[in-house]
């Protein structure tokens, strides 16, 4: 995109009153100062550009709140122009190598949103603690390995996003979170869940899927909030007896496990809407246990291998 493109394109937004614009994928290296006559717009995307920085007439941008400048070249080092931002309430700078985050970082403190995936961290960026506000954290695709204790200042955390990581041993610090409704820890290498798991007790949602699991932790069943549990491409060869409690449940993968055999005990999940049993033994045996079963609800399940 030229710099004429570039001016018609605000020019044009800025006439039509556009509180959401989309410059995204446009093959962009440098914005040049019209970025600054989008003073009435509150979304802005520059993903995947070739930006290795951001100019001061950023700053112009008062009533933006969320701001996606993720897949550009901001390598190293967060553009100071961005950390002048402290009105933004959604930020993704993912997919950048960041490797760490200023202590600076802490002026945004309104974030609501953060992405930070694909950014090369190996340490959990403690300046995030600073975000009292945040609500949602994505830190997928990074080399973690440990939560920090003090992930407890996050006390209005909902969403937490840990999929593609290094964690082999549950972290623990997460039971500080008494709050998270929604935690995503996929595709690590977990073989066991630790009891804190049971401090979670505002849970909806739970990911466990494609880790070295061969049995859950008892405390899963006193997650009384639990509706979605995925459990896909473990090492399950024995049903979860525990997941039998929980009440609520709504959604449950156990496909791609080694399961061999169902317990009746499956029929007391009353509530739930969806079981994949994909690639599993277990699926065979799931219309024998419901045939007997007196009240099992609307069961879908899928036998396909």
């Amino acid at each position: 995109m030229t710099d004429e493109q570039f001016g018609r394109a605000i020019r044009e937004a800025v006439a039509a009153g556009a509180v959401e614009v989309d410059l995204s994928w446009r093959e962009m290296r440098t914005l040049p100062p019209t970025i600054g006559e989008l003073t009435g717009v509150r979304r802005l995307s520059l993903r995947a550009n070739w930006l290795s920085d951001l100019p001061p007439e950023i700053v112009e941008l008062r009533e933006l709140r969320s701001l996606d400048v993720a897949d550009n070249l901001l390598d190293e080092a967060v553009p100071p122009n961005l950390l002048r931002m402290t009105w933004l309430e959604e930020l993704d700078i993912g997919w950048s190598h960041l490797l760490t985050l200023p202590d600076e970082f802490a002026s945004l403190a309104r974030l609501r949103k953060l992405s930070l995936e694909y950014t090369g961290l190996t340490t959990f960026p403690m300046v995030v603690l600073r975000l009292a506000c945040l609500e949602d954290l994505d830190l997928q695709s990074n080399s973690l390995t440990e939560i920090p204790e003090e992930i407890g200042q996050l006390s209005a955390l909902h969403r937490l996003c840990l999929e593609h990581n290094d964690f082999s041993v549950w972290p623990d610090g997460l039971r500080h979170l008494s709050g998270l409704q929604k935690l995503l820890i996929q595709s690590n290498k977990l073989i066991e869940v630790g009891p804190s798991v049971g401090q979670l007790r505002s849970l909806t949602e739970l990911d466990l899927s494609c880790n070295q699991l061969e049995r859950l932790h008892p405390e899963i069943a006193t997650l009384a909030q639990l509706s979605e549990i995925d459990l896909h491409g473990n090492r399950l060869a024995v049903f979860p007896s525990e997941l039998a409690e929980l009440g609520r449940l709504r959604r449950l993968d156990l496909s791609h496990n080694p399961l061999k055999e169902l317990p009746s005990e499956i029929a007391r999940l009353t509530g739930l809407a969806e079981l994949d049993l994909a690639s599993t033994a277990g699926a065979g045996l799931l219309p024998g246990i419901l045939d007997n079963s007196r009240d099992c609800g609307n069961w879908m399940w899928d036998r396909t291998s």
